[in-house]
């Protein structure tokens, strides 16, 4: 029989368990936890004596094991099917867990990072220095960070080792776009039936990232004609002072000149 493994940041590999097709789940029990008790792991695995047996349906219990352990800080934890036995009621497995230490965030890193500054990055995170690590928290970081609209692409999050055991530094994989463009065409316009001319077209002048704080402001000006000309400017920020409550304010002016 092969064998099948799992861990929080690896899919199941060495998937290469060789069983006779419609055979039956007779039994599975769990071995080397102790951090985690067993009753709160069960909820976990869908495998039960009377179900057909399948690579997948292992697959995905290791995978939701692995899972598991990583939402309760422990994302080293490694989780394998072994033992396979086989008798006329079934096949009977163990899922081995080698559950690792705790670990818990020391430092919190954006590679990548050129213009965005790192209190902004961290704000947006969410992710407190010296918190316990737990996926859950972490996944939904990266969700914040692509979101925020400030990244070409935001990577999986890794773990690199920190000053001691169970100390880590959690790194973030960041792509910046580029954050100022300006757009226009601008000419000048006279006719016949008036001496002086006048300025025509249209600018656009946006910052996405004013001073690396996520903040953003956008200056928009039109004249399409003589009469008539118009000018908008925007501006929005992620958070105000301590509150993490986004703001927008939005002006537009109008302007007709008399003929």
């Amino acid at each position: 029989m092969g064998r099948l493994v799992s861990d929080a940041q690896d899919r199941p590999r060495e998937a290469s368990v060789a069983v006779s097709p419609g055979l039956n789940v007779a039994g599975v029990s769990l071995r080397g936890n102790s951090l985690l008790g067993e009753a709160f792991l069960w909820e976990s695995i869908a495998a039960r004596p009377g179900l057909v047996f399948s690579e997948r349906l292992v697959a995905e219990d290791l995978k939701r094991l692995a899972e598991t352990y990583a939402d309760q800080g422990l994302p080293h934890a490694k989780v394998s099917a072994a033992d396979f036995r086989l008798d006329d009621r079934g096949l009977y497995f163990v899922y081995r867990i080698e559950e690792g230490p705790p670990v818990t965030v020391e430092e919190v890193r954006f590679a990548g990072q050129r213009q965005t500054k790192l209190q902004t990055l961290k704000r947006l995170a969410g992710i407190r220095e010296g918190m316990r690590f737990s996926r859950q928290p972490v996944e939904k970081a990266r969700v914040r960070l692509v979101k925020s609209g400030l990244f070409r692409g935001v990577s999986q999050p890794g773990l690199s080792s920190g000053s001691g055991p169970g100390k880590e530094t959690l790194v973030f994989r960041v792509e910046e776009s580029s954050y100022n463009s300006l757009f226009g065409a601008v000419g000048y316009s006279r006719d016949d039936s008036r001496p002086d001319g006048w300025l025509t077209g249209r600018i656009d002048l946006a910052f996405s990232n004013l001073a690396g704080t996520g903040q953003q402001a956008r200056v928009s000006w039109q004249r399409l004609s003589r009469e008539n000309s118009r000018l908008s400017a925007e501006y929005s920020a992620p958070w105000i002072f301590r509150w993490d409550i986004g703001f927008r304010e939005i002006g537009r002016a109008s302007c007709r000149e008399r003929v």
